[in-house]
């Protein structure tokens, strides 16, 4: 483990996103992560693992990211259709 540097976004971006950073965060400072100022997150130290291994859990999130917005997407076009075709139905 090595200690945490702002090198790689993705993983930076899920970190951020966990709830167990949130409630890490919490207890050390009382607060939430909108109310830390920059001052106090350069002065945490949070571990994780080396910088290659950042980013595969990076990108493997960021590949499911964009794996729901395609699923999203298709749900919304389903949808859509579904509404278009019991209207064509109940004229």
């Amino acid at each position: 483990m090595s200690a945490f540097r702002g090198e790689n976004g993705n993983y930076i971006n899920a970190l951020l996103s966990t709830d167990n950073f949130q409630k890490e965060v919490h207890k050390s400072l009382g607060a939430t992560i909108n109310q830390i100022t920059g001052k106090d997150f350069s002065m945490m130290i949070f571990p994780t693992p080396k910088f290659g291994e950042q980013q595969k859990i990076g990108a493997f999130f960021k590949q499911l990211d964009y794996t729901i917005a395609l699923h999203q997407k298709e749900l919304e076009n389903l949808k859509a259709l579904k509404k278009t075709l019991l209207n064509l139905m109940f004229v």
